[in-house]
């Protein structure tokens, strides 16, 4: 499953924009965009709000992937909602990004 970081970059990339327009798109600074694609910065909840209007998803669908740690171990039942997770993300990426590319 992908960080927040790797999930917003997939999504701008899948959306075929750059940091510059999506932070256009978003009403935000593209140094807002640059350090929360490298992850120097944690997501507000005001930019998850806009992010997931603007992909027309309920924040409840992003924020799982805001807190996500590769390096912490986890048990059976864990790994099958990170599947699940790995879906959600899909269809972030696959089918929602590009509302991105035609919201004006």
């Amino acid at each position: 499953m992908l960080s927040f970081p790797e999930l917003l970059k997939e999504i701008r990339k899948n959306a075929g924009l750059t940091q510059q327009k999506l932070s256009e798109k978003l009403d935000v600074s593209k140094v807002l965009i640059v350090k929360l694609e490298n992850g120097t910065k944690e997501p507000s909840k005001k930019f998850i709000s806009t992010l997931s209007k603007q992909l027309d998803v309920n924040p409840v669908a992003i924020l799982p992937f805001v807190a996500y740690d590769r390096s912490i171990k986890i048990s059976n039942i864990e790994k099958k909602i990170l599947k699940i997770g790995n879906n959600l993300q899909e269809i972030l990426i696959r089918k929602k990004a590009k509302r991105l590319s035609t919201t004006e």
